[in-house]
């Protein structure tokens, strides 16, 4: 393997760079030579011109670098409160209308086409509702998000154009005043999710350019002065609004950096990585792309611990593991699996590709305290290659690959072909 994988690594780089990230929707650990020369947009430019004041990290102004467990997480987190307040918004829009019958003093011209404006609106936010449960990735929750907020945006243009042919008595009322303050409400609505800053944003400007619309146009005297103070308390809850959807996302990574991440390796603990495998694999097998894991033990390891105490055993874990991470730039993910065994996961990499990258890696992890080299035994196994029905079926094959590189001697690779590669070389 030694001298027959040099000449491939240089082919496999290219190969890394040509698979990529698997699905732009639900990005897995982004490629950082990608990220580096991408050229962003103005309007990306200018929400970072404006995190960077704020000294807000890249994840919070951005979904673009979320990894795959995050994006995960958050469109859950999202469709659960989508789902439960479109419903609400469904079932107050209907019973609104007798409050409308009593403000408007019965007047029929005017509450019977609020009365089906106000019906198709319900019926459209219960479509919302059951809409939130199959969205497959947080882009399709934004989208959804969205669009609830664009019906309400909608039902408030529709009632202010009934209102602008009735009666001008209706457009000094309180009648007219509750529609007012319909954007602003959907502002303030904005503020339970856990949105980016460019997200919450840009979801706001709708209800903001709604209300900017009514002061311009400006029907009937008291509609003007109602409509203007309603501009400066929609900014003020805009802001409000954003602030707290930011901080809502912020506490949620947060929470699954601490949740999710190994304390000791930097790596991802098993409970996620089992997560993140079954995520992965489902999206590579939908994709009709490669997935290729790799199963590696360090060599001798108990050893260290034995000899120099756990402390040194802790060191060079977290030593091993930094090299291993170098994996994530082609969109996988290092994952202790437990004690000093750790499997890297490749999606969109096929086994040879894999094979020379992992074996790269393996030859640069360092010295131990005695002064020798750190070697690992590894087992390599790909979807397509070696036709896994899941991911469980993947880490199997990788593990016993990786039991027959150290039967062979350790310091060996075990792939699909069923043979052993030297890694090092080492006596």
């Amino acid at each position: 393997m030694e001298n027959s994988m040099g000449p491939q690594i240089a082919s496999g780089v290219s190969r890394v760079e040509a698979h990529g990230a698997l699905d732009a929707d639900v990005p897995p650990v982004q490629s950082a030579v990608a990220a580096a020369g991408a050229k962003p947009p103005r309007l990306t430019a200018t929400f970072g011109a404006l995190a960077s004041v704020a000294r807000l990290p890249s994840e919070l102004v951005s979904a673009r670098g979320h990894g795959l467990l995050l994006s995960q997480h958050r469109r859950l987190f999202l469709a659960e409160r989508l789902e439960i307040t479109a419903l609400f918004f469904g079932v107050a829009t209907v019973a609104w209308i007798p409050i409308d019958v009593f403000l408007f003093q019965a007047d029929w011209a005017v509450v019977v086409p609020l009365a089906i404006a106000r019906l198709i609106a319900s019926a459209l936010f219960l479509v919302m509702a059951f809409a939130a449960r199959h969205a497959d990735t947080p882009n399709d929750m934004i989208a959804r998000l969205g669009l609830t907020v664009v019906i309400g945006t909608a039902f408030y243009f529709a009632a202010h154009i009934i209102l602008s042919y009735a009666d001008e008595g209706h457009l000094r009322g309180a009648g007219h005043a509750q529609y007012v303050l319909m954007p602003i409400a959907l502002v303030a609505w904005i503020a339970i999710f856990p949105l980016t800053l460019k997200e919450g944003a840009g979801i706001s400007l709708l209800p903001l350019a709604a209300i900017l619309a009514e002061t311009i146009h400006g029907d009937g005297g008291a509609a003007v002065p109602q409509a203007s103070a309603a501009v400066l308390l929609m900014c003020a809850v805009l802001l409000a609004a954003v602030a707290c959807s930011v901080g809502q996302l912020n506490l949620l990574a947060k929470l699954h950096r601490e949740s999710t991440i190994d304390s000791l390796s930097g790596a991802l603990s098993r409970r996620a990585g089992v997560e993140l495998l079954d995520l992965m694999f489902r999206q590579c097998r939908r994709d009709e792309v490669p997935f290729s894991l790799a199963f590696i033990d360090l060599d001798q390891f108990k050893i260290i611990n034995d000899a120099y105490g756990h402390e040194t055993g802790d060191h060079l874990l977290r030593q091993v593991a930094a090299r291993l991470k170098t994996s994530e730039r082609s969109g996988g993910a290092l994952i202790r699996w437990g004690g000093e065994e750790f499997i890297v996961s490749l999606p969109g990499i096929d086994a040879d590709t894999a094979a020379t990258m992992v074996a790269t890696a393996a030859r640069s992890l360092g010295l131990r305290p005695d002064g020798q080299v750190q070697t690992v035994s590894i087992g390599l196994s790909e979807r397509l290659r070696d036709q896994a029905p899941n991911w469980r079926a993947l880490v199997e094959l990788a593990d016993s690959r990786m039991y027959q590189s150290k039967r062979s001697g350790r310091d060996r690779l075990v792939g699909p072909d069923g043979r052993p590669h030297r890694l090092v070389g080492q006596p």
